[in-house]
């Protein structure tokens, strides 16, 4: 009788123990998930200021060229102050490079996710 008890005791404290660390081993993978969904936010969100940051300028630049005959170039800011005139080709250019950089980025992001 009293061996059944000692027996019963211990399956019950086995099965415990194995469900303490399956909750453990569980709480570890989602704290990993999370830590990578938080990078991926930060990562997204430059990303997002930055592409705000590019649609302010190309909206600058097509207030710009309806305003008169500036044709295909942005306003050209205070030469004096040694600030250059910038096109919207060179617009263009710089908004494909970052675009190829942040596919890059989102690539490498998505592997470490996987």
């Amino acid at each position: 009788m009293f061996e059944r008890a000692i027996a019963a005791m211990q399956s019950e404290w086995r099965r415990f123990e194995q469900e303490r660390t399956s909750w453990d081993v569980e709480r570890i993978r989602f704290k990993a998930k999370v830590s990578a969904l938080e990078k991926r936010i930060e990562h997204l969100s430059a990303v997002h200021s930055a592409s705000r940051k590019h649609i302010e300028v190309l909206e600058a630049l097509l207030r710009g060229s309806g305003k008169g005959k500036q044709g295909a170039q942005a306003p050209a800011r205070n030469e004096a102050a040694g600030a250059a005139v910038v096109t919207v080709e060179d617009l263009v250019e710089a908004t494909a490079r970052t675009r190829e950089r942040s596919r890059q980025l989102l690539s490498r992001c998505l592997n470490e996710i996987e």
